[in-house]
């Protein structure tokens, strides 16, 4: 039996309009792909360094294509290896993670300004470190905020204080390598 129902493809540039519209929804507007068709992901990809405060951050951005849901979509996912330069000591590391790792964000979309917006919940989330990342790149140079969740604390005892992770708490400039 087919079903009838209609089946449509948008391009990640227009992603924005179903998030920021609460009345418009991927799924009731039929939806099932998301394609990066013009390449606009493409500026993200790539390995990405920088150092702030005695911390390295080196970043790979991938996009992959993933299915979930019945949804198809292009997007980016986020692997880092975050070092003190000081001691030499991996703060953390998600470089050797799988793709799909629960440790590696990858719920991320392109918003209406350019950015791309990536849900970060990372390896030290249990310490609060949870939020919405804002990326931006220009002229081979990615400059990083986040957003933290609101409401969202540590819980007691499980953090340590003097570990710095990623993100940092204050924007960050990467350049491409």
């Amino acid at each position: 039996m087919q079903s009838c129902a209609a089946q449509s493809t948008i391009v990640v540039e227009k992603v924005h309009e179903y998030i920021d519209n609460p009345r418009k929804d991927l799924s009731s507007a039929g939806v099932t792909r998301i394609i990066d068709n013009n390449n606009v992901l493409r500026k993200y990809e790539g390995t990405w360094k920088g150092q702030l405060n005695g911390i390295s951050y080196n970043l790979l951005f991938k996009k992959i294509t993933r299915t979930d849901d019945g949804l198809t979509e292009d997007l980016l996912i986020l692997k880092y290896h975050i070092k003190n330069t000081q001691t030499n000591t991996t703060i953390d590391n998600t470089l050797n993670l799988p793709d799909d790792s629960v440790y590696v964000p990858s719920v991320g979309y392109l918003d209406d300004k350019d950015f791309y917006q990536l849900s970060f919940n990372g390896g030290q989330n249990k310490c609060g470190i949870s939020g919405q990342l804002f990326i931006s790149v220009f002229n081979n140079k990615m400059g990083i905020t986040m957003l933290q969740v609101p409401g969202f604390s540590p819980i007691a005892n499980s953090c340590n204080e003097a570990v710095t992770i990623f993100p940092p708490s204050q924007p960050i400039r990467l350049i491409k390598q």
